[in-house]
């Protein structure tokens, strides 16, 4: 723990004045999206919504990260740019709840709970589409 702390006290330091501070951002934007090989089953009951939840349970259950340590296996495994198409991310997937913006492009956008950072914004997956239906672009991004 104490090397942990040492860590990040250097990581802090370090991007007080020279910058972007690398081993934090690890920590806190990268490790949560890998760790877990993806499953479409896991990923369906991660994304069941809140049927005989009270309102708390519920919201647990969406800010739970559920999703996210399959991320970086589902993108580099599962999603091959230029050759998935969308309704096989589709048939993997699910129907998306939402759209995103990403470098100005409308993208489609998956719920992955409160993974990254301190925990109290949502990431969400993000697959666009170019013009022949083929994945351009995925991954993860903090709301």
């Amino acid at each position: 723990m104490l090397l942990v702390a040492v860590v990040v006290c250097v990581d802090v330091i370090g991007a007080l004045t020279v910058g972007y501070p690398p081993a934090l951002a690890l920590v806190l934007h990268e490790l949560p999206f890998m760790g877990k090989s993806f499953s479409k089953v896991e990923w369906a009951e991660a994304g069941t919504g809140c049927r005989g939840l009270s309102d708390w349970e519920c919201e647990e259950q969406q800010s739970a990260c559920l999703r996210g340590p399959m991320v970086r296996d589902l993108v580099r495994a599962h999603i091959a740019l230029g050759e998935a198409t969308r309704q096989g991310v589709l048939d993997l997937l699910g129907p998306t709840k939402g759209r995103v913006k990403i470098e100005g492009q409308t993208c489609d956008d998956y719920n992955l709970g409160m993974c990254s950072g301190l925990g109290w914004d949502y990431d969400s997956l993000y697959v666009c589409f170019a013009g022949d239906g083929t994945v351009s672009a995925a991954g993860h991004v903090q709301h």
